[in-house]
């Protein structure tokens, strides 16, 4: 079973639900239910959120030579 996308972010937030609700004493509040997704409900590692330092170079060094007057403005601001 795969589990994608937004369906995570969902399943996350239930399972919080259920742990609260076991913590203050509700009956039938069980959150091993999870257990057999837990792993595919982890963030994957390989997952970059950065941007290269190369990257913001090259960004920054752009030739603007082709960009319309619009464009340029947009970059200023």
């Amino acid at each position: 079973m795969d589990i994608k996308g937004a369906h995570i972010n969902h399943l996350k937030k239930l399972q919080v639900v259920f742990n609260h609700a076991r913590k203050i004493g509700i009956r039938d509040a069980d959150s091993s239910i999870f257990l057999n997704i837990s792993e595919q409900m982890k963030m994957p590692e390989e997952a970059s959120f950065t941007i290269s330092s190369d990257t913001i170079y090259k960004i920054e060094n752009i030739d603007r030579s082709a960009f319309s007057r619009t464009e340029l403005f947009s970059i200023r601001q």
